[in-house]
């Protein structure tokens, strides 16, 4: 349970937890997501509110399961509890899914507008430069060899 506290506390206390699994999934080993996904979570504060909410969904959702665990080892019988703690966990990953899908969607969205910013400008910066070269070279009347 100290575990699952610990993931809720994570959301506000530096790095959340749950996006260091979430990462490699958005980002899908892109080395361009990947360093969109840096600079969002260096700079943009609509990014570290998504991941914050997104981890006290999964938290929250966990911590409860724990929590209906207990009280169901104490006022269960145990040949019910041995089913019914699958059950616990698999709602809680159910009740996760669907408290973090907003979270989920809008990182998500960060994520490809920052990376599509960041290659449209990289290729406006080589066609800029292009455009610049093939200019200086018309202006000085470049010749072949």
């Amino acid at each position: 349970m100290l575990g699952k506290v610990r993931t809720d506390w994570s959301a506000f206390a530096g790095q959340p937890m749950v996006s260091v699994g979430l990462k490699p999934v958005l980002t899908k080993g892109d080395p361009v997501r990947i360093a969109a996904w840096d600079r969002l979570s260096a700079g943009s504060a609509r990014f570290r509110r998504a991941e914050r909410g997104f981890t006290l969904a999964w938290g929250l959702s966990l911590v409860g399961e724990c929590a209906a665990r207990v009280v169901g080892a104490y006022t269960l019988p145990v040949s019910t509890m041995a089913w019914l703690s699958t059950v616990f966990l698999i709602g809680a990953f159910v009740v996760a899914f669907i408290a973090g899908a907003p979270f989920h969607n809008r990182i998500e969205k960060l994520v490809e507008a920052e990376a599509e910013a960041a290659v449209s400008g990289v290729a406006e910066h080589f066609e800029t430069e292009d455009r610049d070269r093939c200019d200086r070279r018309g202006r000085r009347g470049f010749r072949h060899r």
